[in-house]
């Protein structure tokens, strides 16, 4: 495997146009921040037919980071086994633009946020048809965003994620999760064992609340402390259209769903 003590393990972007496809392989890179790939300064990345394995961060975020105004679409891959201190396999940051399509995303973890996505950029994030299976972190054991970020789902799965405080698949910190998904198996620690919502503050001390907004999906065996299924934090908010809470589990004294 490649290694860098910085950026990019194996390949730095600097505003730089870059298409990486056809069964191209990531293993085993080491670095910094961007284990594997690293793309900033406006730069544009596609990644097609293309599998991350065993790629480990020694200190910063994400197997592929992204920052700035760029651009990252992602399409058929697969991110397995990858470590980081946050964003297991993708970091997003700045007002970068990203978009993930029918993809896998299973093992990867986070000593901190998001085992297989961490994602704070201004932009939303589309992800579709994707699988999130196994993946850990503190929180977030899929998925963590945070103030005014934005994740739009469609027909994605997450099963058997964990987080070994809030957020068994998915942490919203001030944050709006929405669209449709099926959450089977996953469980935190302490509250929200598939989704937990919470706040945070801005450096003036103002509090941006988070939001989950779910259509057509599915709440199945998922556990916690508290919040089996879902746990929303004073002042933020939940909303769920026909969709179905099936044998969750609370372990503490709180509900399948914790308002």
């Amino acid at each position: 495997g490649n290694s860098t003590g910085f950026y990019g393990g194996a390949i730095s972007a600097l505003g730089a146009t870059v298409e990486i496809k056809d069964n191209t392989v990531f293993k085993n890179n080491t670095g910094a921040t961007g284990t594997a790939i690293q793309t900033r300064d406006g730069g544009t990345c596609t990644v097609t037919d293309t599998t991350f394995e065993n790629n480990i961060g020694t200190s910063g975020n994400g197997t592929v980071y992204i920052t700035g105004n760029g651009s990252l679409t992602m399409a058929r891959i697969t991110a397995t086994g990858n470590k980081n201190g946050n964003g297991g396999a993708l970091y997003a940051s700045g007002s970068a633009t990203v978009t993930v399509t029918d993809s896998v995303f299973e093992g990867n973890s986070a000593a901190g946020t998001g085992g297989a996505i961490d994602f704070r950029s201004s932009t939303p994030l589309t992800v579709t048809d994707a699988t999130f299976k196994n993946n850990s972190a503190k929180n977030g054991g899929a998925i963590s965003l945070i103030a005014n970020k934005t994740v739009n789902t469609a027909g994605s799965v997450f099963e058997g994620n964990s987080a070994t405080n809030h957020g068994g698949a998915v942490y919203i910190s001030g944050g709006t999760f929405e669209g449709s998904a099926t959450f089977t198996g996953n469980s935190a620690v302490n509250h929200g064992g598939a989704v937990y919502v919470t706040y945070t503050s801005n450096d003036d001390g103002t509090k941006v609340y988070g939001s989950v907004s779910m259509t057509d999906s599915a709440f199945n065996k998922n556990s916690a402390l508290g919040g089996g299924a879902v746990s929303i934090r004073t002042g933020c908010s939940g909303t769920f259209e026909n969709t179905t809470f099936t044998e969750n589990s609370a372990n503490g004294n709180d509900g399948t769903c914790l308002l």
